[in-house]
């Protein structure tokens, strides 16, 4: 304007969407996503879910299954869930990156009694299941 010699700026704000906090796993895949510059149904298919199933899980209408766990740190590249200080802490970490309930790791401890030890070190397993082989390792290690 002509009467008036003051020049006024301002940045613009980055986008409302990206998250601040990442409190979640969720948030840390809604982060990945935006600086991938994926569209939720991309992530979507490489999760391996439907869209609207990661629509929900980024408005926070549900939580993520815990079978998708293992798809969700493998899209990230690295584990978000906390470090655990204790060694049942640590256990639970890597149960639920592995994508398994305390109901799958009691009808996985009643496998174990059918597993068979070779006079060699290593275990047979039952099945070529590397969840089941990782799981089992853990097991004999800590049980």
């Amino acid at each position: 304007m002509p009467f008036c010699h003051r020049e006024l700026s301002i940045t613009k704000p980055g986008p409302s969407t990206y998250p601040t906090r990442l409190d979640t796993i969720v948030d840390h895949i809604h982060k990945r996503r935006k600086d991938l510059h994926l569209l939720q149904r991309e992530v979507a298919v490489i999760i391996g879910v439907d869209t609207m199933t990661m629509n929900s899980w980024e408005t926070e209408r549900v939580t993520p299954h815990l079978r998708t766990m293992p798809r969700m740190i493998e899209f990230l590249g690295y584990n978000p869930l906390p470090e655990g200080r204790t060694i049942g802490e640590r256990l639970r970490r890597f149960r639920l990156a592995l994508g398994l309930s305390c109901t799958d790791r009691l009808r996985k401890r009643r496998m174990d009694r059918k597993i068979r030890y070779n006079p060699r070190p290593n275990i047979s397993y039952i099945g070529n299941n590397s969840r089941s082989n990782a799981l089992n390792d853990l097991c004999h290690m800590c049980f």
